[in-house]
């Protein structure tokens, strides 16, 4: 499955936080002190009763965030359904206004912050709203407004609440309390505006006064130091809901014997939750039937869709998932973690499960042999006639054929080093097919190393039909043949095979005579299906066809067309913006039977959902609203939204539930950055050399500034919500024994003593002494780099600009970074470069896994020219021509996880890392343990934390949501599925399919 994962998680979620208000009585009015009742009531669209709201999918925009006082603001407003008709609206200063055209002047005659709130009546009588979607705005004050200082300004802030004391919200659950702290910001100039003690307060409004209990009132809020702070508690029984706590603060001005009262209110919107958040699943009632039955309605927040839906180039998780609901592999992981073993896997396309000997489908069973021959490294797998391709175009099925499976694999390993090792899936399939090391690096420009793809080695990896390999019954129906894999080619046994061989990026089942009426050829392949495939091309035959592996010239009809053999077909499709599946009129089922625990997929009469319409978002909103209008099956969203999420669990809209993951993010290296490339993407001046990343010191000094403590409570930990956990290393918690417990990872927020040895900056003094780029980066001249990551997660925003803060603090401003944002396609083509063309300084993504063992990590993110070390140019920065100083010097030590990594013996623990993990990838029984590979990877762990690899930002801990009428329990808790697999999902109260 594609392992790239952007930063939008499957989260969902309504911040709700302070409003300060602010209004003064007109001059010569004379009143008297009162609540906020005297002069709130009309503060937002509460002033009258709004009428009944059908739709939440109405949308208001500014050209601008923010304003002075007195200055006119044009306001507009849309629908994504209807046409309207008038608008009412509400401007959270206390003023309305009703029009017939959708935009509208506002003038905020006060500093503030207010939520602009509009109802939009439609030509049918309908009314639409943006209440989950309230456009905030900013007015500071204007010297005109307020010529002679008369008024006081107020502000406020949360400091904590009972689920989340860093960065708290005003989200709290039943029961919760929640601390406020507000205080007086500005005086009053004129010496005649009176404000004391007695005059400020807390406020309950409405509601509040009953729901929440006040305790631990301190201080005056007369200034900073002396801020009102107060905790609220919910009342047992208190209603789901919104609730405002008012700060007010009431000045007196006399002025000629007329007394002018004004009262500047600072406002907090609470918004009381559900404390079920933390059960293994919510169930929900609002919306008890799906008002669309057979139809998956869902959202997705990724900017710019998938890059393809051709599974042999395809490699991110976001084209994965389509990918996963229209192939077939030959077999599936059944998520019972206990791969290799045959038994953690069931059939697909095949009739069974190579070395499996019992049980309906069980190899020994059916045919009399495990099919696993040649002491263990033939893998031969029965085509069960069940398994037909669809194609929508013409309407035709089609039989898969092992020559199918040939092609497919064919055309996969044509990929396995184009443009880089793991840049594309082949490497994971064809990695146990293909020699390894044994081409000339040299032999056409590099294409068929380090494993040698030529035609001749793969065609020899695999027999069609073999009489000796391939039982008679599976020559006829209901079978459709035979395809024997000879991993033993490669070198090495490989009994995780059958965990390849279930990926469906790379294993995918692609139709042969499909491929080739879009244009794609293979020379001498002049037929598919049945006779089998040629058996003898030249090694360089092929050739052109690899370079079609190119993200920037790949066949686009193959990208963007599908005919697979799975549950889905393609009925739509729009690049970058949405894609329709219908379900296959071909597909019947699988020869595995027994439901979803054993990973089976489902009959045809099982699937519950016959058609999924995905939106791939630009932003949040749609999916939102869709949600709040009871119109979405699905919606992800970024964990910023968390109190919107609190907010519709309470309402009783959606559910959600958590699991852990083995998906991992972090920040990579790049060690010869493309200054041109770079500058290009930002107008800010870029002066780090090129080759800065080259210094471990550097790289140590950017791993150790990073808010490790700040990111997991802060931006990871959301109104009690954990979404992520630390961790350390290439290979994830939760993998066995191979996760390094034994190697210390940089955790905490940075050290600030030079004076601790390891600390930040400890090792800033390191960089500022050696000879590499001690001379390069200084306080008058300093080293401003690119730090890119994808745009979408305001999360992983702020902890990006938490670290540049401190990595400038820390280095006096020596070294700086330029926080730049692209969409995830951009990020995804950065890493396809030839080595030191990636324009991305340092930049941030994820890997989810293939399958579930350390070399499905250890090959994308240490081998040299892989997924994250091909344009980051690691190899050939530290070993090869683009080193910037000689980095081949031996490390000493006593044993390779105990050398000190300096600048110049970099380059010799580089390699000393790889070697040792590729022994741990290829370590297998009976001549080595797994003992000693547990070690092979705890060694290869402990040079990678010396060099410094990456910033092993956090791990994810999954949460998603759905809606009400969804059974979660429907949900695959496979650890590498990739997104969504719809066939699985079903209704309340339905049997679970597949």
């Amino acid at each position: 499955m594609g392992p790239l994962i952007g930063i939008i998680l499957l989260i969902v979620i309504l911040v709700v936080g302070g409003v300060g208000t602010f209004l003064a009585l007109p001059t010569g009015t004379s009143t008297h002190k009162g609540g906020p009742t005297s002069i709130q009531s009309c503060s937002g669209f509460q002033c009258t009763p709004p009428p009944k709201v059908s739709y939440h999918d109405a949308s208001v925009t500014s050209p601008f965030s923010t304003s002075q006082a007195g200055a006119s603001v044009t306001f507009s407003a849309s629908i994504a359904h209807g046409t309207p008709a008038s608008f009412k609206w509400f401007f959270g200063d206390g003023t309305t206004a009703t029009t017939t055209y959708s935009s509208t002047p506002h003038v905020f005659a006060s500093a503030g912050s207010y939520d602009v709130f509009v109802q939009v009546t439609d030509t049918s009588g309908i009314v639409h709203d943006n209440l989950y979607s309230l456009l905030p705005f900013t007015t500071t004050s204007s010297y005109s407004g307020d010529p002679l200082g008369d008024h006081v300004q107020t502000t406020g802030a949360i400091v904590s609440n009972s689920t989340s004391t860093s960065s708290p919200t005003g989200t709290i659950p039943a029961g919760g309390a929640v601390t406020l702290m507000a205080y007086v910001s500005s005086p009053a100039v004129n010496s005649n505006t009176q404000l004391t003690a007695s005059d400020i307060s807390f406020v309950l409004q409405g509601s509040a006064s009953t729901a929440f209990k006040v305790s631990g009132q301190t201080g005056t809020g007369l200034n900073a130091s002396a801020a009102l702070q107060a905790t609220f508690t919910a009342q047992a029984g208190a209603p789901a809901g919104s609730y405002a706590i008012t700060f007010q603060a009431v000045s007196s001005l006399v002025t000629s014997g007329v007394t002018l009262n004004a009262w500047s209110n600072y406002t907090f919107t609470l918004f009381l939750g559900s404390s079920t958040l933390g059960n293994p699943h919510v169930v929900v009632t609002k919306f008890p039937t799906s008002p669309h039955p057979g139809t998956i309605q869902s959202y997705e927040y990724y900017i710019g869709g998938a890059v393809s839906l051709d599974p042999s180039v395809d490699y991110e998780t976001v084209g994965a998932e389509v990918i996963y609901n229209v192939y077939e592999t030959l077999i599936t992981y059944n998520g019972s973690q206990a791969g290799p073993s045959p038994n953690g896997f069931v059939p697909e396309a095949a009739a069974c499960v190579p070395g499996t000997t019992s049980g309906p489908y069980g190899c020994q069973t059916l045919f009399g042999s495990t099919l696993v021959t040649n002491g263990g490294s033939d893998y031969t797998f029965v085509i069960s006639d069940h398994a037909k391709f669809y194609n929508p175009s013409n309407g035709a099925i089609m039989n898969v054929y092992p020559s199918d499976v040939e092609w497919s694999l064919v055309r996969t390993c044509l990929f396995v080093e184009y443009p880089g090792v793991a840049n594309n899936p082949g490497w994971i399939e064809c990695q146990a097919l293909l020699p390894y090391n044994l081409a000339n690096p040299a032999y056409d420009n590099g294409l068929h190393t380090p494993w040698n793809n030529t035609p001749a080695n793969l065609l020899n990896a695999m027999t069609i039909n073999s009489s000796a390999d391939c039982p008679t019954a599976a020559m006829s129906a209901p079978y459709s043949g035979c395809i024997t894999f000879h991993t033993g080619l490669s070198g090495a046994m490989w009994p995780e095979f059958l965990e390849l061989m279930s990926d469906p990026n790379g294993a995918a089942i692609q139709s042969c005579k499909w491929d080739q009426t879009q244009g794609y050829t293979l020379a001498g392949w002049s037929t598919c299906g049945s006779p089998p495939s040629p058996t003898s091309v030249a090694d360089n035959a092929w050739d052109g066809a690899i370079s079609q592996g190119s993200p920037t010239s790949w066949n686009q009809k193959l990208a963007q067309n599908m005919v697979g053999s799975g549950p889905y077909y393609l009925a739509a499709y729009s690049y970058g913006q949405s894609y329709a599946l219908k379900q296959s009129p071909a597909w019947s089922g699988t020869t595995c039977v027994g439901g979803k625990p054993n990973g089976c997929l489902p009959t045809a009469s099982q699937i519950q959902a016959t058609y999924i319409s995905n939106t791939w978002e630009t932003s949040d909103t749609p999916g939102l609203q869709a949600y709040a209008a009871g119109t979405a099956d699905y919606a992800n969203f970024p964990s910023t939204d968390t109190p919107t999420m609190l907010n519709l669990i309470a309402q009783g809209k959606i559910g959600a539930l958590t699991n852990p993951t083995l998906s991992i993010f972090f920040t990579s290296f790049n060690l010869q950055y493309n200054i041109a490339a770079a500058q290009a993407l930002t107008t800010q001046k870029l002066t780090a050399p090129a080759y800065m990343m080259q210094d471990v010191n550097m790289r140590e000094f950017l791993v150790h500034t990073f808010p490790y403590q700040t990111q997991l409570n802060e931006f990871g930990t959301i109104d009690g919500i954990q979404y992520q956990e630390t961790y350390g290393g290439t290979i994830p918690k939760g993998m066995g024994n191979f996760y390094p417990t034994n190697v210390t990872w940089p955790g905490g927020d940075p050290d600030q003593s030079a004076s601790d040895v390891g600390g930040a900056a400890w090792w800033w003094n390191q960089v500022s002494t050696d000879t590499l780029d001690g001379s390069a980066c200084t306080t008058a001249s300093p080293c401003i780099y690119p730090l890119v990551l994808q745009t979408g997660d305001p999360a992983d925003l702020a902890m990006y600009e938490a670290w540049a803060q401190w990595t400038s603090k820390i280095s006096g401003g020596a070294v700086q970074a330029v926080i730049i944002q692209v969409n995830f396609n951009t990020l995804v083509a950065d890493l396809y470069g030839a080595p030191g063309s990636g324009g991305f300084g340092q930049f941030f993504l994820g890997w989810l896994p293939d399958y579930p063992d350390p070399s499905d990590y250890t090959v994308p993110m240490m081998y040299p020219d892989s997924t994250y070390t091909l344009t980051t140019a690691w190899n050939e920065a530290l070993t090869g021509s683009m080193a910037y100083q000689n980095y081949m010097t031996p490390c000493t030590g006593t044993n390779a996880w105990n050398y000190v990594v300096t600048n110049a013996c970099q380059g010799w623990a580089y390699k000393q890392m790889v070697s040792l993990a590729q022994a741990g990838d290829t370590c297998v029984a009976p001549t080595c343990t797994i003992a000693q590979r547990i070690q092979y990877y705890n060694a290869a762990e402990h040079i990678q934390s010396q060099l410094a690899m990456y910033t092993y930002d956090f791990q994810q801990v999954g949460v998603g949501t759905y809606a009400s009428w969804i059974n979660p329990a429907s949900f695959t808790p496979n650890p590498v599925t990739p997104g969504n697999v719809w066939w699985f999902w079903s209704y309340q109260g339905q049997p679970i399919v597949g």
